[in-house]
C-alpha cells in the first residue's frame, strides 16, 4: 500500500481519459489517439525520472519504461488510419 501513488494521480488519470474521449468524439479519433500516445510518452518520462509514489509501477522501471514507449511509438504509427472504414 506504502507504494501506490496519490489518489490525485487517478483522478487526473480519469479526466485526462475523460478529455481524450472527448477530442475523440468532438474533433477526431486520429487526434484523440495521437493524444494518447503523447501522454503515454509523459507518462514513461515520469516513470523514468520519478519514484514509485508518482505513477504506479507494474515490473522493472526500465521495463515499464520501455513497454510505455513501444506503445506510445505504436499508437502513433497507426492514429492516421483511425478513421478507415472497416472491410
Amino acid at each position: 500500500m506504502k507504494d501506490l501513488p496519490s489518489p490525485w494521480f487517478y483522478a487526473v488519470l480519469l479526466i485526462w481519459l475523460a478529455v481524450v474521449m472527448g477530442v475523440a468524439y468532438f474533433v477526431q479519433p486520429t487526434v484523440a489517439v495521437q493524444l494518447l500516445a503523447l501522454s503515454l510518452v509523459v507518462t514513461a518520462v515520469v516513470r523514468a525520472t520519478c519514484g514509485p509514489r508518482v505513477v504506479p509501477h507494474v515490473r522493472a522501471r526500465w521495463f515499464d519504461v520501455l513497454c510505455l514507449i513501444v506503445l506510445a511509438v505504436v499508437l502513433a504509427y497507426l492514429a492516421p488510419w483511425g478513421l478507415t472504414r472497416a472491410l
